[in-house]
């Protein structure tokens, strides 16, 4: 059933095209987005999370290179090889979907414009995100009796954001809009990558035909 549902959204919206579903998906994925995280900043632990947030982009800033050419090769190291190396695949398998849809996306838009909004907002966004939720767990956990959310990382890490949830207030609504974030960042995501496809299979085109991007969402 959840399957069906994100296939009738993914083909609405891609049915719509860019200018309107798409991008009205986009916004409201982004309003949540926010929207959440700001929920946690100012109803957990607020000094902790900035001070969290501003270690963690000192390590970042300092530690970029090393860390992302570490591979242990005279070590058995899983956490490198299970994610290091991972995302470097991941990022080169998806940079031609990516780059042509935000090079699409951002036409009309100056060079300065674009690098801003390529390379500086989404690290910084994803800096933030990272800090906060991870600040207030950690404090949680560090600071509270028998929490739990270390063993239940541990055992499940698809469950620790609702673990989270549950010792802050409002956890009905805050799992509802942590699912819905989850499910239109998928639909969205597949979106883009059938739009491009259909245009690259349309020679380049700005706009692809409607059964291109149709057949391809199929």
């Amino acid at each position: 059933m959840i399957l069906f549902v994100m296939f009738c959204a993914y083909m609405a919206s891609t049915w719509s095209g860019l200018d309107k579903g798409i991008k009205r998906l986009s916004n409201l994925n982004m309003i949540l987005c926010i929207g959440l995280m700001l929920y946690v900043l100012f109803t957990g632990p607020t000094v902790a999370i900035l001070e969290t947030i501003t270690v963690g982009i000192g390590d970042y800033l300092q530690n970029f290179i090393g860390m992302s050419l570490r591979i242990s090769p005279y070590s058995d190291n899983e956490w490198a090889s299970s994610w290091t190396i991972f995302y470097w695949a991941w990022v080169i398998a998806w940079s031609p979907f990516v780059g042509t849809f935000i090079a699409r996306v951002s036409r009309g838009r100056t060079i300065k414009e674009y690098v801003f909004g390529v390379l500086f907002v989404p690290p910084l966004l994803a800096c933030l995100w990272i800090g906060v939720f991870g600040g207030a767990a950690l404090h949680m956990e560090l600071n509270g009796t028998d929490i739990g959310l270390a063993a239940a990382t541990q055992d499940n890490i698809t469950v620790a954001l609702f673990e989270m949830f549950e010792l802050m207030p409002f956890t009905g609504l805050l799992s509802v809009v942590a699912m819905l974030l989850i499910f239109i960042f998928l639909v969205t995501s597949a979106d883009s990558a059938s739009y491009i496809v259909a245009q690259m299979t349309d020679n380049g085109s700005i706009n692809p035909p409607l059964y291109k991007r149709v057949i391809w969402g199929c």
